[in-house]
């Protein structure tokens, strides 16, 4: 539903038009990204969404993320992941690497609770007879996000009502606007992405394209420069 999600983005916008922090969740979220980043070190910011619906979520806000606040050597980190499926691996190095992470844990209601767990089961997986699979899935989101916490990981939990076009839009605008409220926070313009351009810019000058002389001469200069290779 395409219009859903407009609509949902035009009421976080007019959540967001307040500057009492405590009323407005995107000024609230970059606060607290600030405060991690700044006096906690925390420079890796995971993003983990716990539905395979909003999987691609996190990839798309590692883009914005890392577009908006990677600049003059600030910004931190992006790192998409999610939930059940990366809980089961990368979720080691959050829990017991270095500590420099913090993470955006992101749940949605599903309308349906999935399968019900049949009786036949091995002896040992008893106690999941007769509960839903969407049982299982919470109750892994839960130990999830607080063997996060116990590992001292600056958590905040958005807890979507449902995982509709319409939260969509809210959860999307909601993280666009902090983006831009952090960016101010760490003294980065968040809108606009000067190293990309320049890959842009060397790309150009390798096909040709008038008016990327200078680049070009650049380019030119960096492929004279030796190569050291080894076959494996």
């Amino acid at each position: 539903d395409i219009r859903a999600m407009p609509k949902g983005a035009a009421a976080m916008d007019e959540r967001c038009k307040t500057d009492d922090m405590m009323k407005n969740p995107a000024l609230l979220e970059a606060v607290l990204q600030y405060i991690a980043c700044e006096q906690m070190g925390r420079n890796v910011q995971v993003m983990l969404p716990y539905a395979d619906s909003l999987k691609y979520m996190a990839d798309w806000f590692c883009q914005l993320w890392a577009e908006s606040l990677g600049k003059d050597g600030l910004g931190t980190m992006p790192v998409p992941a999610t939930g059940v499926t990366d809980q089961h691996s990368i979720n080691q190095m959050f829990l017991d690497g270095i500590r420099n992470k913090g993470c955006l844990f992101v749940t949605g209601n599903s309308p349906s609770e999935g399968p019900v767990f049949g009786s036949d089961l091995p002896e040992e997986w008893k106690f999941l007879s007769g509960k839903h699979f969407g049982e299982l899935l919470k109750a892994e989101a839960m130990g999830t996000r607080m063997a996060l916490c116990c590992h001292d990981t600056p958590l905040v939990h958005i807890a979507l009502d449902d995982a509709s076009e319409l939260s969509g839009g809210r959860l999307m605008m909601l993280l666009e606007a902090a983006t831009v409220f952090t960016g101010w926070l760490m003294g980065i313009n968040p809108l606009d992405q000067p190293a990309v351009e320049l890959g842009k810019h060397l790309a150009n000058a390798r096909l040709g394209k008038p008016g990327f002389e200078a680049d070009k001469e650049a380019l030119d200069q960096f492929l004279r420069k030796p190569e050291e290779k080894q076959d494996f």
